[in-house]
């Protein structure tokens, strides 16, 4: 996704292939990535196989993390999985 931070708050929608999966508690989301990069997507559905081909629209989120420094992160949350 080119220039991400101009799609916070609007609904995206997107293809690509699912990556790690991230599971309860800390959160049921995965990685999805395709040739621009990798996204966090949040889901209240199940968990897709990894490395499946999903599509699916979204809303994008910004996220404050801490790691060793504050920093500023993505994160679609999955509104509806189109495949």
């Amino acid at each position: 996704m080119a220039a991400p931070d101009g799609f916070v708050g609007k609904e995206v929608r997107l293809q690509g292939t699912v990556g790690q999966a991230i599971e309860p508690p800390r959160a049921n989301a995965y990685m999805l990535r395709d040739a621009t990069g990798e996204i966090m997507v949040v889901t209240r559905s199940e968990l897709p196989a990894q490395d499946a081909e999903v599509a699916l629209r979204g809303i994008v989120r910004s996220v404050v993390t801490r790691g060793t420094r504050w920093s500023l992160d993505l994160r679609v949350e999955e509104t509806q999985r189109l495949r």
